[in-house]
């Protein structure tokens, strides 16, 4: 009896130590390298991302997600014109990671945002999308 309860102990442990290969190591990193803070909105929460900070996302499910960027406007600014990457899906297959990263600039008044995004999925390709370019005038009060 004793045997059999050792064995099972054993099993147990060795279950319980063992890493499940499937398990949910998705990750997406957000750098705001921009003048502003910026907002991701992505799987139904928003992360603001305070301009010089970054945050991470972990353990996202297996899926495809759509996320959206809000822009905040740096003192200066009287128009904003938006790059590429700043709405986007993103395809999570397992161990996959993604990086968005914002970088702007200010001149005569023109913010200029834009991001670019990385992944370590060998299977994915990030393809630049046309450079959607929109003036919003700002409602200053």
């Amino acid at each position: 009896m004793k045997k059999v309860a050792l064995i099972f102990l054993f099993l147990v442990f060795i279950a319980g130590c063992s890493k499940d290969d499937t398990e949910i190591s998705n990750e997406l990193s957000i750098i705001n390298n921009a003048l502003a803070a910026v907002s991701v909105n992505f799987r139904g929460n928003s992360y603001r991302v305070t301009a010089g900070e970054s945050t991470t996302i972990h353990n996202i499910p297996n899926s495809s997600y759509a996320y959206e960027t809000a822009v905040e406007f740096p003192a200066g600014a009287t128009s904003v014109s938006k790059g590429t990457h700043l709405e986007d899906t993103l395809e999570f297959t397992g161990k996959t990671k993604f990086t968005l990263y914002f970088t702007s600039t200010l001149s005569s008044g023109e913010y200029e945002i834009t991001a670019t995004l990385s992944t370590s999925d060998p299977e994915e390709t990030t393809t630049e999308t046309t450079t959607e370019t929109a003036t919003y005038l700002l409602n200053l009060f």
